[in-house]
Protein backbone atom coordinates (compact mmCIF):
# COMPACT_ATOMS: atom_id res chain seq x y z
CA UNK A 1 0.00 0.00 0.00
CA UNK A 2 2.88 2.39 0.79
CA UNK A 3 4.39 1.77 -2.61
CA UNK A 4 1.13 2.57 -4.33
CA UNK A 5 0.85 5.92 -2.55
CA UNK A 6 4.44 6.74 -3.49
CA UNK A 7 3.85 5.73 -7.08
CA UNK A 8 0.71 7.89 -7.40
CA UNK A 9 2.45 10.88 -5.78
CA UNK A 10 5.43 10.61 -8.09
CA UNK A 11 3.86 12.25 -11.18
CA UNK A 12 2.95 15.36 -9.15
CA UNK A 13 6.48 15.54 -7.76
CA UNK A 14 7.92 15.19 -11.25
CA UNK A 15 6.17 18.42 -12.30
CA UNK A 16 8.05 20.39 -9.66
CA UNK A 17 11.23 21.76 -11.21
CA UNK A 18 13.02 22.97 -8.09
CA UNK A 19 13.32 22.23 -4.38
CA UNK A 20 11.13 25.16 -3.37
CA UNK A 21 8.00 23.85 -5.04
CA UNK A 22 7.90 26.13 -8.06
CA UNK A 23 5.65 24.62 -10.67
CA UNK A 24 5.95 26.32 -14.05
CA UNK A 25 2.66 27.75 -15.29
CA UNK A 26 1.63 26.62 -18.73
CA UNK A 27 0.02 29.96 -19.68
CA UNK A 28 2.76 32.18 -18.26
CA UNK A 29 4.75 34.11 -20.87
CA UNK A 30 8.34 33.02 -21.13
CA UNK A 31 10.91 35.82 -20.91
CA UNK A 32 14.48 35.50 -21.96
CA UNK A 33 17.30 37.57 -20.55
CA UNK A 34 17.65 39.14 -23.99
CA UNK A 35 14.12 40.58 -23.57
CA UNK A 36 15.26 42.64 -20.59
CA UNK A 37 16.63 46.09 -21.39
CA UNK A 38 20.15 46.66 -20.23
CA UNK A 39 20.89 49.08 -17.38
CA UNK A 40 21.98 51.86 -19.72
CA UNK A 41 18.75 51.87 -21.70
CA UNK A 42 16.51 51.85 -18.61
CA UNK A 43 17.86 55.07 -17.16
CA UNK A 44 18.99 58.33 -18.52
CA UNK A 45 22.69 58.81 -17.77
CA UNK A 46 21.82 61.80 -15.56
CA UNK A 47 19.74 59.51 -13.34
CA UNK A 48 22.33 56.77 -12.96
CA UNK A 49 23.43 58.09 -9.56
CA UNK A 50 19.93 58.10 -8.06
CA UNK A 51 19.90 56.44 -4.64
CA UNK A 52 23.14 54.62 -5.24
CA UNK A 53 25.30 54.40 -2.14
CA UNK A 54 28.92 55.41 -2.25
CA UNK A 55 30.93 53.07 -4.48
CA UNK A 56 33.40 50.85 -2.72
CA UNK A 57 37.00 52.04 -2.62
CA UNK A 58 39.74 50.03 -4.29
CA UNK A 59 40.28 47.98 -1.11
CA UNK A 60 36.72 46.67 -1.27
CA UNK A 61 35.61 48.02 2.13
CA UNK A 62 34.83 51.48 3.36
CA UNK A 63 36.90 53.06 6.06
CA UNK A 64 36.44 56.31 7.93
CA UNK A 65 38.90 57.87 5.47
CA UNK A 66 36.99 56.73 2.37
CA UNK A 67 33.72 58.02 3.85
CA UNK A 68 35.39 61.29 4.88
CA UNK A 69 36.55 61.72 1.29
CA UNK A 70 32.97 61.31 0.01
CA UNK A 71 31.56 63.71 2.61
CA UNK A 72 34.20 66.30 1.83
CA UNK A 73 33.39 66.08 -1.91
CA UNK A 74 29.74 66.76 -1.18
CA UNK A 75 30.59 69.55 1.27
CA UNK A 76 32.94 71.21 -1.24
CA UNK A 77 30.07 71.47 -3.72
CA UNK A 78 27.71 72.77 -1.03
CA UNK A 79 30.20 75.34 0.29
CA UNK A 80 30.91 76.76 -3.17
CA UNK A 81 27.25 77.07 -4.17
CA UNK A 82 25.13 80.20 -3.88
CA UNK A 83 21.92 78.29 -4.56
CA UNK A 84 20.83 74.66 -4.47
CA UNK A 85 23.62 72.81 -6.33
CA UNK A 86 21.88 69.44 -6.66
CA UNK A 87 19.07 68.13 -8.83
CA UNK A 88 16.07 66.82 -6.89
CA UNK A 89 17.07 63.17 -7.11
CA UNK A 90 20.67 63.89 -6.17
CA UNK A 91 19.51 66.07 -3.26
CA UNK A 92 17.29 63.25 -2.04
CA UNK A 93 20.20 60.84 -2.31
CA UNK A 94 22.48 63.10 -0.25
CA UNK A 95 19.77 63.81 2.33
CA UNK A 96 19.26 60.08 2.84
CA UNK A 97 22.91 59.02 2.94
CA UNK A 98 24.63 61.97 4.64
CA UNK A 99 23.59 61.03 8.21
CA UNK A 100 24.94 57.51 7.67
CA UNK A 101 28.18 58.82 6.21
CA UNK A 102 28.64 61.17 9.14
CA UNK A 103 28.18 58.34 11.66
CA UNK A 104 31.55 57.02 10.49
CA UNK A 105 33.32 60.22 11.47
CA UNK A 106 34.14 60.33 15.18
CA UNK A 107 35.11 62.96 17.74
CA UNK A 108 32.38 65.36 16.67
CA UNK A 109 33.65 65.69 13.10
CA UNK A 110 30.63 63.91 11.61
CA UNK A 111 28.18 65.83 13.80
CA UNK A 112 29.70 69.16 12.79
CA UNK A 113 29.69 68.32 9.07
CA UNK A 114 26.11 67.05 9.21
CA UNK A 115 24.96 70.19 11.05
CA UNK A 116 26.69 72.38 8.45
CA UNK A 117 25.16 70.37 5.60
CA UNK A 118 21.65 70.61 7.05
CA UNK A 119 22.01 74.35 7.76
CA UNK A 120 23.10 75.03 4.18
CA UNK A 121 20.29 72.88 2.75
CA UNK A 122 17.77 74.83 4.85
CA UNK A 123 19.28 78.12 3.64
CA UNK A 124 18.99 76.95 0.02
CA UNK A 125 15.37 75.94 0.59
CA UNK A 126 14.41 79.35 2.01
CA UNK A 127 16.69 81.90 0.30
CA UNK A 128 14.49 84.89 1.23
CA UNK A 129 14.87 84.39 4.98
Amino acid sequence: MGRLRYATAMPAAAAIDDLFGHVPQTNAPQRDIEDEPDQASRHDSSEAHYLVPTPYPSGGRHTADSIREQVMKIMAVVREADSQPFADDELHNHNVWMPYYCEWLKNGEGDALLAEYRARMEAFAAPGL
